[in-house]
């Protein structure tokens, strides 16, 4: 196990960040409903969107707990629905363009 101290922090933010950006694309690919929605904004619309998105961090964060072989992938999926949740409630608007 690594400290984590701001150098490497640094160091291995672009790595993880390729992990993220791996996972909205892929997500994107599988869950695409329209080229407005995705699967996940209807399941967000039908049961709330915390409730949902929250639950998949559960998910995750439970195999990872109980030593699930697919742990790395498992905490980009973790990061990538951080950042679904804060871009639906609670990121500023930004104007296309």
């Amino acid at each position: 196990m690594r400290n984590t101290n701001i150098k490497i922090k640094q160091r291995y933010f672009p790595l993880f960040m390729d992990l993220v950006r791996k996972q909205l694309a892929e997500g994107a690919d599988k869950y695409a409903n329209s080229e407005e929605k995705e699967a996940t904004d209807l399941i967000c619309d039908f049961v709330g969107t915390k409730q949902f998105i929250l639950g998949n961090i559960i998910k995750y964060a439970a195999r990872i707990l109980n030593g699930d072989p697919r742990q790395e992938i498992d905490t980009a999926k973790i990061a990538t629905y951080a950042f679904l949740l804060w871009v639906k409630l609670y990121a500023p608007d930004i104007k296309e363009g």
